[in-house]
C-alpha cells in the first residue's frame, strides 16, 4: 500500500503533471477574478439575482427533489436544479455561497473544456483564447448567477456534442449528454448537430448510449415546449428583423466602430473557412457558429414589447463568443488573436448587484411563517422563505403610512424590518426626507385576500416614510 501511494505521488510530480496542474490552477483563478470583476458584489453580499429566488431558491427548499421536474419557461434545467436541490441541504445561511461556487465552478469548466476540445496547447496565445467566454462582451449579468449559467452550459453542450467521444468513458459521456440535453431548449435547437455528428464520426452504434441519452432528453424539450402556452410571443416579428440584424452585427464591442471591424474580419475568416473547408477538422467550428446563430434567432419572440430596439445580451453570449474564437481559429494568426483580445477587453461589462440583506432576512425569519426576500435586479423577483416554528415576538414599534419616523430613535441595532400587511396588492415605497434614500416595496400573497411585504433596511438618523394609506399599522422590529 506504501509502495502505491509513493507511486501515486512521485507520478504526480512528474514535470507534465506539474503543468497540467498549474494550468488547471490558473483557469481557475482566472475565472474568479474575471467573474469578481464583472460583478465583484456577488462576492462581496450574499446574493440572488432574478429567477435564482422564485424558482431555484424558492422551489427547492419547497418541493425537495420534485423541483427536478419541474418546468419553467418550458422545458426542464436539470443541471440547475440539481444545483439548487444540492445547495438546499446547506444551512439557509450558506445558500447565496453554494451558489456563487457552483457558478463559478461549471463557468471553470467551459473554459477548461475549451481549451482541451480546440487543443490550444498547440495554439498561439491559446491560454488566453481558452478564457474567451469570461470576456465575451455582453451583459455582465451573464456571468454572475445560476439562471445565465444555462448559456454556459449551451456552449459546453456543444463543445461535448462536437467531440471525438471514443476518449471518453461511454457511461460518462451518455451521463454528460443526457443532464445537458434536459437542461434549457438547446437540445432540440442543437439536433443537426448530433445527426452532423453520426456521419463525422460513424460512431451510432459504439456510442448508442450517448445518443439514446440526448436524443430522449430532446424529446422531452421538445414535449415541453410544444405543451407550452406563451402570452408575451411578438405579434409582429417583421418589425423586430431590424433591431435583430442591427445586433447581429453590433454586438461585438460597446464601440460600434470596432463592433463592425470584429464583423469584417469575421467574414473574411468565414471566407477562408469555406475555401478550406474540411467537415471533420472543421466540425467543432462549424457547430460551434451554427449554435451561437441558432441560439440568437429565437430572441427575436423572446424580446418584450417594452425592450423592441435590442436583443437582450444573454441570447448574445454563445453567438459572440463563437464569432471571436472563430476568428481566432480560423485565421491563426497572433496580431489578429492579440487585437481580437484587446477588444473584448475594452469592452469588459461590469454589473452592480445590490445587498439583498440574506442574513438579517434569516433572523426576521424567527419571527415569521413566510417572508419575502426580494433579489437583484430589482422587486420584480423575490424567493420565499417559511417557517413552521415561529417565535412570537411583539413589534418594537407601530408606524403609520405616510407619518416620519426614525429608525435610530427606535432602535439600536444596526438593521431594522418592516412588516406591511393590506387587503390588496399593490407596489409602494420606503423613501427618506432629503430624498437621500428610495427603494420600492412590493406586497405579495399569503393568503386569500391577504397581502404582505417584509422589509429591512440599515438603521440610520434619518427620517423615513412608507407610502401607503395613512391609516395603515405597519410593524416595525429591531434586528439583534
Amino acid at each position: 500500500m506504501l509502495n502505491k501511494f509513493v507511486s501515486l505521488v512521485a507520478c504526480f510530480i512528474k514535470k507534465e503533471s506539474l503543468k497540467k496542474f498549474y494550468l488547471i490552477l490558473f483557469f481557475f483563478i482566472m475565472t474568479l477574478i474575471f467573474i469578481f470583476l464583472h460583478s465583484k458584489n456577488v462576492f462581496l453580499y450574499k446574493n440572488f439575482a432574478i429567477e435564482d429566488g422564485p424558482i431555484f431558491v424558492t422551489q427547492s427548499l419547497q418541493y425537495g427533489i420534485k423541483s427536478l421536474f419541474i418546468t419553467y419557461a418550458g422545458y426542464n434545467h436539470l443541471i440547475l436544479r440539481l444545483i439548487a436541490l444540492i445547495s438546499s441541504v446547506f444551512p439557509l445561511s450558506m445558500l447565496p455561497v453554494v451558489y456563487l461556487f457552483f457558478n463559478i465552478l461549471f463557468r471553470f469548466f467551459v473554459v477548461v473544456a475549451l481549451y482541451y476540445a480546440f487543443d490550444l496547447k498547440n495554439v498561439k496565445y491559446g491560454v488566453l483564447i481558452a478564457l474567451m467566454p469570461l470576456l465575451a462582451p455582453v451583459e455582465a449579468d451573464v456571468y454572475d448567477n445560476l439562471p445565465n449559467l444555462q448559456w454556459f452550459l449551451a456552449f459546453l453542450f456543444v463543445l461535448v456534442l462536437s467531440c471525438d467521444w471514443t476518449k471518453w468513458n461511454k457511461y460518462f459521456t451518455a451521463v454528460s449528454v443526457s443532464l445537458l440535453s434536459l437542461t434549457g431548449p438547446f437540445s432540440i435547437l442543437f439536433f443537426p448537430i448530433a445527426v452532423l455528428r453520426i456521419f463525422v464520426f460513424k460512431d451510432l452504434k459504439a456510442q448508442m448510449l450517448a445518443y439514446f441519452a440526448y436524443f430522449t432528453g430532446m424529446f422531452v424539450q421538445l414535449y415541453c415546449v410544444l405543451n407550452l402556452e406563451r402570452t408575451d410571443i411578438a405579434d409582429n416579428i417583421i418589425s423586430r428583423i431590424p433591431p435583430f440584424l442591427h445586433n447581429f452585427v453590433l454586438c461585438f464591442s460597446h464601440i460600434k466602430f470596432i463592433s463592425v471591424i470584429i464583423f469584417l474580419i469575421f467574414l473574411f475568416a468565414l471566407y477562408k473557412f469555406i475555401r478550406n473547408f474540411n467537415l471533420k477538422n472543421d466540425f467543432k467550428l462549424i457547430s460551434l457558429i451554427y449554435a451561437g446563430v441558432i441560439i440568437v434567432f429565437p430572441s427575436m419572440i423572446a424580446i418584450s414589447k417594452l425592450s423592441e430596439t435590442y436583443i437582450p445580451g444573454r441570447y448574445l453570449f454563445v453567438y459572440a463568443t463563437a464569432v471571436l474564437l472563430f476568428i481566432i481559429l480560423t485565421l491563426k494568426n497572433k496580431y489578429i488573436t492579440l487585437l481580437i483580445i484587446l477588444f473584448t477587453i475594452l469592452s469588459f461589462t461590469t454589473v452592480s448587484r445590490r445587498d439583498i440583506y440574506w442574513d438579517q432576512y434569516l433572523k426576521y425569519l424567527q419571527f415569521n411563517k413566510k417572508i419575502f426576500i426580494t433579489v437583484n435586479p430589482g422587486f420584480d423577483f423575490a424567493a420565499t422563505l417559511e417557517n413552521n416554528q415561529p417565535i412570537e415576538r411583539k413589534p418594537d414599534a407601530l408606524l403609520h403610512g405616510l407619518e416620519y419616523f426614525k429608525p435610530a430613535e427606535i432602535c439600536s441595532s444596526e438593521y431594522a424590518a418592516v412588516t406591511i400587511l393590506y387587503d390588496k396588492q399593490l407596489t409602494t415605497s420606503i423613501s427618506t426626507k432629503d430624498n437621500s434614500f428610495y427603494d420600492t416595496i412590493v406586497l405579495r400573497s399569503v393568503d386569500k385576500g391577504l397581502y404582505k411585504s417584509d422589509y429591512i433596511f440599515p438603521v440610520t438618523d434619518s427620517d423615513y416614510i412608507i407610502s401607503v394609506v395613512p391609516d395603515l399599522e405597519i410593524k416595525l422590529y429591531c434586528l439583534y
